[in-house]
């Protein structure tokens, strides 16, 4: 943490309840004005203790250094030892809630790269606060003993909490990192103004005006409590899935979905300590945010390849034990560097007086560095239109080699005035077709918190003038942003009609994954409007339903019409789909029933039923990038339960149960510690840690 505060002189900014007062507008920029605030005050605090001493000494010298005056100089050495080692201990802590919970200093800001992590802060400090407690109430208790014999004020206990609660819930528990760094930052400063009071009654000086922000209060007192205005947050309305049976509905289609938005979304909440509205867990979402790793397509017999594999796996159903589990997995084939086309992409930034908050357009200036660094290509060239009020074009189509032309007019970028998003979107798809590269990735990215509220911005007239400009071949990925008023219901639809797909970037960490780690996916689309039909076999099937893809469901007669729209695949992306099936007996399959019927005859099974064990068959349709005649590929799952159930299968699981219990599925009949327990023991290679952090989620609903 010294490195954090030598920075935080540097960088500082802001000072005193004054220009806290001025930030109140976002919760990140006011806990950054405070844990500034407090490190700089400290700063001085120590150096202002310093020479205290130093002074005392050398009065101590100037009167001849006396018994009694050594006597003190020796008194305030021994306090200063007992601070500092108080002190060091408190760093201690400091180090290790930035290095894993905050994932390290970002080198640009110098602040930790995670500073909104909520789950591991609550982890660290369940270990450490009973520590730090015991520590800081046995130095007040060494003040109040070794220094009785002075006039001193009553010194509450550091390791205390308040009204009742211990250090750890009064401070820690639902704390963030920045706040968890500020509270302990507070605590460093009490000690001092503690042996502030006692060096004054030695006569050393008061060092009351180097100290701000040091008393006993909760810090929750200047942050206040943050909270997500879900009023002002809009999600489209769903409705989850009910069981089916085959005789009735033997056909379940839907269209795939790519889309992650909802999972970093959920992480959102969850980071303040908000359990997340039903309407923003969208199921599929959260399951295909991680990567399951399924084998790459391969090639028979040299003919050409499906742009993607399909993968099954049948086992049993962890929250019903009576229940089975199909999943279903999709593996897009991944491009190598070479193979990569060039882009012609075009940046469309919402610059709008919304977006003027540290989570929304900061974020994305730091987001849009992140994709340039990734994009190559000496034909590949970006443009950046932006609209607030009137859209504008700011960067003509420019090659990716002139970097800093085009980070120079990102940095420029300021918000203010209202959102016209029609107008911007009409200009981008004019500046994308201009450019466009034939046999290319044409693209535009549109980076917003989907508050279209002036013009004609109605969610249908926008949607009409996405999808006729899609049929120019311009692709379309969204990327939602900030707090308070994010619209995920238009970007979603936005996205959708825009053959895209959408992501919401909550944290530096997020833009990373989406605009590094999976560039590919995002950029590259290997497969468009991908539709999946499952059809079940009676004999084996008593009912099913699909979990998730509420709003992706079809018509079934639409799987074979290639007017209807559906979902994208992008370069390496994986979809996973899992349905929960009932299975049936054979004596129940039989077609008796218990009315018998003069002119027809229900549930009689087909030859086919029995005679090749089949579960169920699995049929896909897919339109190459630039073409408009689909594919039909199909493969069959028998009717054969896997004893031992892979990583990914587990694992995926994990996720629906928890999407399940978040949006109070009666049929999620499982504990947030099973759930954990099943995530737990199914994490795989987890190069990235996301699996580890989704355990650190579900462990957060466990202790509330």
């Amino acid at each position: 943490m010294d490195t954090i505060k030598k920075q935080f002189l540097i960088i500082f900014l802001y000072g005193g309840l004054g220009a806290l007062a001025a930030c109140q507008s976002s919760p990140p920029i006011r806990q950054y004005t405070l844990l500034n605030s407090l490190e700089h005050s400290l700063y001085n605090a120590k150096g202002a203790s310093d020479n205290a001493l130093k002074a005392l000494k050398a009065d101590v010298k100037k009167q001849g250094n006396s018994r009694e005056g050594l006597e003190r100089i020796k008194r305030s050495e021994q306090l200063k030892q007992r601070t500092a080692a108080l002190l060091g201990e408190i760093e201690k802590v400091k180090d290790i809630l930035v290095k894993n919970a905050g994932g390290g200093l970002d080198p640009k800001t110098h602040m930790p790269k995670q500073p909104l992590n909520t789950n591991k802060v609550r982890q660290i400090m369940k270990k450490e606060a009973p520590v730090l407690s015991k520590r800081l109430n046995a130095f007040t208790l060494f003040i109040t003993v070794e220094f009785k014999d002075l006039t001193l004020p009553r010194f509450d206990n550091l390791g205390d909490g308040i009204d009742g609660y211990t250090f750890y819930e009064t401070f820690f528990k639902g704390a963030n990192l920045v706040e968890a760094l500020s509270a302990l930052t507070q605590r460093e400063a009490v000690a001092l103004r503690y042996e502030s009071e006692v060096m004054k009654k030695m006569g050393a000086g008061d060092l009351s005006a180097d100290l701000k922000f040091d008393k006993l209060d909760p810090i929750k007192q200047f942050f206040g409590e943050v909270k997500v205005d879900i009023e002002q947050e809009k999600y489209a309305k769903t409705y989850s899935s009910h069981f089916y049976q085959p005789w009735d509905r033997p056909l379940s289609t839907f269209s795939i979905d790519v889309d992650n938005a909802s999972y970093a979304n959920v992480r959102r909440f969850l980071g303040y300590n908000m359990r997340p509205p039903v309407d923003a867990v969208r199921i599929e979402e959260m399951i295909n945010y991680f990567d399951y790793d399924y084998p790459q397509p391969q090639s028979i017999n040299n003919r050409k390849t499906a742009p993607f594999s399909i993968n099954t796996e049948y086992g049993d159903c962890p929250w019903n034990p009576a229940h089975k589990l199909l999943h279903i997995g999709l593996q897009g084939k991944k491009l190598k560097d070479e193979q990569a086309v060039p882009s012609n992409l075009v940046f469309l930034l919402d610059v709008s007086g919304s977006m003027d908050a540290v989570d929304k357009l900061p974020l994305l200036k730091d987001s849009f560095e992140i994709l340039l660094d990734q994009l190559k290509g000496a034909k590949t060239t970006v443009a950046m239109v932006v609209y607030a009020g009137a859209a504008g074009l700011v960067l003509p189509p420019t090659p990716v080699s002139q970097k800093k032309k085009i980070m120079e007019a990102i940095k420029n970028l300021d918000a203010g005035g209202s959102t016209s998003g029609g107008e911007g979107i009409a200009l981008a798809y004019k500046v994308a077709q201009q450019a466009f590269i034939k046999g290319g990735n044409n693209r535009i990215i549109l980076a917003t918190d989907g508050d279209f509220n002036v013009g004609p911005s109605s969610d249908e007239a926008l949607l009409e003038l996405i999808r006729e400009k899609r049929k120019t071949g311009v692709f379309l990925t969204c990327l939602g942003f900030g707090t308070g008023n994010l619209n995920d219901s238009m970007m979603e639809k936005v996205s959708n009609a825009g053959n895209g797909n959408y992501f919401y970037i909550d944290q530096l960490n997020e833009a990373k994954k989406v605009l590094a780690q999976s560039l590919a996916g995002t950029l590259y689309t290997i497969a468009k409007d991908v539709k999946i039909q499952v059809e079940f076999n009676p004999a084996f099937v008593k009912s099913y339903r699909l979990i998730g893809y509420d709003n992706r469901v079809l018509k079934d007669k639409d799987f074979s019409n290639d007017k209807v729209d559906a979902g994208e695949l992008g370069a390496g992306h994986t979809v996973t789909a899992l349905y929960e099936i009932v299975p049936q007996t054979i004596n129940e399959a039989t077609g008796t029933v218990d009315i018998p019927l003069k002119y027809q005859k229900v549930n009689q099974l087909d030859s086919a039923a029995l005679s090749g064990n089949e579960l169920v068959t699995v049929k896909l349709r897919y339109k190459q990038p630039d073409g408009e005649q689909s594919k039909l590929l199909q493969q069959i799952v028998k009717n054969r339960v896997q004893a031992q159930t892979t990583n990914r299968f587990r694992f995926s699981a994990a996720v629906a149960a928890f999407g399940m219990r978040l949006r109070n599925s009666p049929h999620a009949q499982i504990s947030y510690d099973k759930i954990h327990q099943l995530a737990r023991g199914a994490l795989g290679r987890d190069q990235q840690g996301h699996r580890k952090e989704f355990m650190g989620m579900v462990y957060q609903m466990i202790s509330q």
